[in-house]
């Protein structure tokens, strides 16, 4: 027979064995977690697709899921849990739920959640522009225009644009005519670097669509577009001119930044974020900019312009960073919610489902202990000196959700002061205090507790572990504590080529020539040379040398006749799976190049496909 026939009948009887499963899982079976992620996978395959060839096809062409990949599952399930937590407090009135709301913190969480969900059907737009006003009883000139106002009667007297920027500076609006960063050290001295801002790609579409918004004449948006235009170009051609000859950076006290430039000073004095008593320098880049900006009076006459020109960039930056607020359903609001008090939020999560995750921790040290056995094992064969002998993964500590210890409550306290009382009723105004606090947050770092329920600066949650290493710590988070990632009642096989391969995936971070070790582990074919591809190689090899070793009196497990090495891999490979949609081209296309890596890496992978000689192996 030849070894097409005999490839062809391999994969028949694999596709047989995974739609034909044991009697443990059945359809009487399926709130059973095990049970019902063998099903998961069923769903998921292919069976037109040879998993030689395409592995990725294979395993995740007809992902039956709603969400886009694991993460949004994940994600999905604990918004769905969090929501659950603040139904509870609005429905109980117990003692618990009393010394919630009696928490600063907490109290605040749940208010901007409540106003968050009243604000359905609001206008946006509106509600921003009633709060944040050009100058002192002044009115934007794109709304005196709607209500047919005089532009004369326009007082531009008391419009100041330096101080006006200053303002909007403090919820991260800064890079309108004056770039704007924020260092806070560690002990509390301020850096204010002040430098020529970013001129982004702005389409003529995007600036008419928001204005045809206000319901002003055609004759009236084009005029404002034409006005918007001009100004981004001139800011464009200044920020250019200056750039080519651009001149040393120039270091300025407060005091020196007042003799030389008073409108950038006026600038600062309307950075509430900073306490300008601890203002240690200002450094100041592109000077020629500035030199210009302020020497050729580059705002005077065209006031209204000028003002609408912010008013624009402004409603996209706030339009913009809250784009996943859709209808104000509670989804949205409790993602919301996570973006912005990410700390409160987790320990909220933590105090209501913290018996389950404490067993859980125990079990994961496990696993994760198993991991470092066998890897000190191989990394015992080296004989090089270790860098760092007290660092080692038997000595790593663990922190789910990397929560901070109970006794700094009074701290927490403090860490959340500067956000007023919320209002129910105002929810916009609640979201422009919590961007204020979001920013002084990033900026503030050395002050702030890391968690790890979001990554910071991008707006996207984390489902993998993160490794400190100043603490030699692994921090797990809540979401990675549910299935499809993980369940105490999964089976062993489940639990490491999911969990445990994504514990195991920082072992290279946490032991020096970790990734030289992984790839000494048994059965890995080929050295990957990026970072990336040998981390994943590496974790394949140490989940699954780990589950042979630690079951190997019994490797098959006893829910599925599907044989174990397949499943092991096929379990393995569902945490890169993502729904096939035209967006989701670019990271599918990296998926499929991770888990052909690991495929043709892992000896262990064409023995339990019968892909044949590896030197003809994709």
């Amino acid at each position: 027979m030849s070894d097409s026939n005999s490839l062809g009948i391999g994969i028949f009887i694999l596709n047989f064995l995974l739609l034909t499963q044991a009697k443990r899982c059945s359809f009487k079976t399926s709130n059973n977690p095990t049970c019902a992620q063998l099903q998961n996978i069923k769903q998921s395959l292919d069976a037109t697709v040879d998993p030689c060839d395409n592995f990725y096809g294979y395993v995740c062409n007809n992902w039956p899921h709603a969400q886009q990949n694991y993460e949004d599952i994940l994600n999905y399930q604990l918004n769905l849990k969090l929501i659950s937590i603040m139904d509870v407090i609005e429905e109980e009135e117990g003692e618990e739920e009393k010394e919630i709301l009696n928490t600063d913190f907490f109290n605040k969480t749940y208010h901007y959640y409540r106003s968050c969900l009243r604000a359905k059907n609001s206008d946006a737009i509106a509600s921003y522009l009633h709060i944040l006003k050009p100058g002192p009883d002044l009115q934007w000139p794109v709304l005196e225009e709607v209500l047919d106002r005089n532009p004369n009667d326009w007082r531009r007297e008391n419009f100041d644009v330096y101080r006006l920027l200053g303002q909007l500076a403090n919820y991260g609006i800064n890079e309108l005519f004056i770039g704007s960063s924020v260092a806070i050290n560690a002990d509390g001295s301020v850096i204010l670097t002040l430098k020529a801002p970013f001129v982004p790609h702005i389409s003529e579409e995007e600036i008419t669509n928001l204005l045809a918004k206000f319901q002003l004449s055609p004759y009236a948006i084009t005029l404002f577009t034409k006005s918007f235009f001009e100004i981004l170009q001139n800011q464009r051609i200044l920020i250019l001119d200056n750039d080519s000859h651009r001149t040393k950076h120039k270091y300025l006290t407060y005091q020196q930044l007042g003799r030389a430039y008073p409108p950038l000073k006026k600038f600062v004095d309307n950075l509430e974020i900073i306490n300008l008593r601890k203002l240690k320098i200002i450094a100041m880049d592109q000077e020629d900019y500035f030199d210009f900006l302020v020497g050729q009076q580059w705002f005077d006459n065209q006031e209204p312009a000028i003002c609408t020109y912010i008013m624009i960039r402004m409603l996209m930056y706030l339009l913009r960073s809250g784009k996943n607020l859709g209808q104000h359903q509670k989804l949205d609001c409790i993602d919301e919610v996570r973006s912005k008090l990410e700390l409160p939020t987790n320990l909220l999560y933590f105090a209501h489902y913290r018996p389950e995750e404490l067993a859980n921790n125990a079990e994961i040290k496990a696993i994760y202990h198993k991991l470092c056995h066998i890897f000190m094992e191989n990394y015992a064969k080296d004989l090089r000196p270790r860098p760092d002998p007290g660092r080692s993964c038997s000595t790593t500590s663990f922190n789910l959700g990397n929560l901070p210890n109970s006794h700094m409550r009074q701290r927490l306290q403090r860490l959340f002061s500067d956000i007023p009382a919320l209002d129910l009723d105002n929810f916009y105004g609640n979201y422009l205090h919590l961007l204020r606090h979001r920013y002084l947050r990033d900026i503030n770092k050395h002050n702030y507790p890391y968690s790890v329920m979001i990554i910071r600066g991008i707006e996207t949650y984390l489902s993998s572990p993160i490794y400190d290493i100043s603490r030699n710590m692994l921090a797990i988070p809540f979401v990675m504590l549910q299935p499809p990632m993980y369940d105490k009642a999964y089976d062993p096989l489940f639990k490491l080529s999911s969990m445990g391969y994504q514990l195991a995936r920082n072992f290279p971070q946490i032991e020096h020539y970790g990734l030289k070790i992984m790839h000494e582990l048994p059965d890995v074919w080929q050295f990957e040379t990026d970072p990336e591809s040998a981390r994943n190689v590496g974790a394949a090899a140490l989940a699954y040398n780990t589950y042979c070793l630690d079951h190997s009196s019994n490797l098959q497990p006893n829910f599925t006749n599907t044989p174990w090495q397949q499943l092991f891999f096929l379990n393995l490979a569902q945490t890169f799976c993502v729904k096939a949609r035209p967006e989701n081209s670019k990271r599918i296309k990296a998926n499929e190049k991770r888990l052909r890596t690991i495929a043709r890496s892992l000896a262990t992978f064409n023995e339990a496909f019968q892909c044949g000689d590896e030197r003809n192996f994709n």
